[in-house]
């Protein structure tokens, strides 16, 4: 991207589509989390309205760590006593991903009928962010489509994963397959909305994303890719809006903080973008020479040459020539 208005709309809320949204769900967050919430009571999420906000967050959140972990399959009873598994699972809760990975490697060698390792494999490659990730990840996710047609969520990230790879065509036609399997899967819409929206056909984009709110009024990807599809569409005011209850769903939705900062530099809210980006700069994943960018511009407006000349120096350490730092070189002196 060459600057500002560009950049503003380039991030979609799409869970495997780019790696400042990969950090967010990876198996291990899950598989730590797990446990506290694995005999949650149902009453807990059915008056989630009567909750405080901050129990109503927790308890959002809860629900979507189970659903990710059921989709995956780590409630199968039979799950609990492959000794394998829970070794792979025991090197995720430590921190140790590439003993994880290597493990079900091995697994998927020695059993290749066996699902559930193809799907551990690929999410965790494809949230790795390494160069050959992607490929390993197609072709773990395929193996385990092969496996059970009928299973909707693993096309829903056999879909993600080609979208990821651009390969927009056989990404749709998944993610389709998903939404026959289940009709009422909001995730899948939402996704389609992300798709829509990078093949520049803000219209279906819009109808995706208000398909998938009509199912899930909380998921927080379908909130903020509303307000990338608003955004682009001229509306602003409905976009800050989208943007805003992303994050009060979800306030680990970098994407969402992204473009509601970079909307804030446009309206040149230098000060109040800093704010709202200042979370994605400490977050443990660290941010990218992109954010990074935004920052410094945000700072440039809030007339913080300091803070602006930091910024810069972070983004060049990670991307050394790029044309847009040199401008924002300019625009501190």
């Amino acid at each position: 991207a060459s600057g500002a208005a560009t950049q503003t709309d380039d991030l979609l809320s799409l869970e495997f589509s780019a790696p400042r949204a990969l950090h967010r769900d990876t198996l291990g967050r899950i598989l730590k989390s797990l446990e506290p919430f694995r005999s949650s009571p149902a009453l807990l999420v059915a008056a989630d309205a009567l909750l405080s906000p901050e129990l109503a967050r927790r308890s959002r959140l809860a629900k979507k760590e189970r659903e990710w972990a059921s989709g995956l399959g780590l409630f199968d009873a039979s799950n609990a006593a492959d000794i394998e598994l829970m070794r792979a699972a025991s090197y995720l809760r430590s921190g140790m991903r590439e003993h994880a990975m290597e493990i079900l490697r091995e697994i998927t060698m020695r059993r290749p009928a066996d699902r559930l390792p193809h799907m551990m494999l690929a999410y965790l490659c494809l949230s790795s962010g390494a160069p050959t990730a992607l490929q390993e990840s197609l072709h773990e996710l395929r193996a385990a489509v092969d496996l059970d047609p009928e299973e909707p969520r693993g096309r829903l990230y056999l879909a993600r994963a080609l979208f990821a790879a651009g390969r927009l065509d056989e990404a749709v036609e998944q993610n389709r397959q998903a939404t026959l399997l289940d009709p009422g899967f909001g995730e899948a819409a939402s996704d389609r909305c992300a798709m829509m929206l990078s093949a520049g056909d803000t219209a279906s984009a819009e109808a995706a994303c208000l398909e998938a709110l009509s199912r899930d009024p909380d998921l927080a990807e379908a909130h903020a890719n509303l307000g990338v599809v608003r955004s682009r569409r001229g509306r602003t005011l409905e976009a800050e809006r989208s943007f805003r209850k992303a994050l009060e769903l979800d306030e680990g939705l970098q994407d969402a903080r992204y473009n509601l900062a970079a909307l804030c530099e446009r309206q040149h809210r230098g000060k109040e973008g800093l704010k709202i980006l200042a979370p994605a700069l400490l977050a443990p994943a660290g941010a990218d020479a992109q954010t990074w960018r935004l920052a410094a511009r945000l700072a440039v407006q809030a007339g913080d040459a300091a803070a602006a000349r930091d910024y810069l120096k972070r983004s060049l350490a990670i991307a050394p020539e790029n044309e847009e730092a040199r401008a924002i070189e300019s625009m501190i002196r």
